[in-house]
């Protein structure tokens, strides 16, 4: 819907099969929370707060960041682009991501536990 109809890059005849699809052999990518790209879950509130998405929508998001109804989805859609996986970071980097989000140093260890080198 959003490549064909509310940024109109790709049109309904160059229809994409469902193998294609799975492996991402289309234009652009989606990005979702929690993901390889950008696996911290708490940046779904976030957004739900900008967009004032549960008065908006049947969505609501629970205390640790759970998406319902389940099959919805919170990231960022780009019309193009590569997906990437972000790796291990080190305690400055950790420093600088608490500082930007305005969050303790130690709350990273609960919302980033996988990804902390310290």
């Amino acid at each position: 819907k959003v490549r064909r109809e509310l940024w109109g890059y790709e049109h309904a005849t160059n229809e994409i099969a469902v193998k294609d699809i799975l492996r991402r052999k289309y234009q652009g990518c989606r990005i979702a929370f929690g993901y390889a790209a950008a696996p911290d879950h708490s940046l779904k509130k976030e957004v739900f707060d900008l967009l004032d998405v549960e008065n908006h929508t049947s969505m609501t998001l629970t205390g640790n960041a759970m998406i319902s109804p389940e099959e919805s989805i919170c990231g960022m859609i780009f019309p193009s682009g590569d997906y990437f996986t972000i790796e291990k970071i080190d305690l400055r980097q950790k420093q600088l991501y608490a500082e930007k989000r305005n969050i303790p140093l130690s709350d990273l260890n609960k919302i980033l536990p996988f990804y902390l080198t310290q």
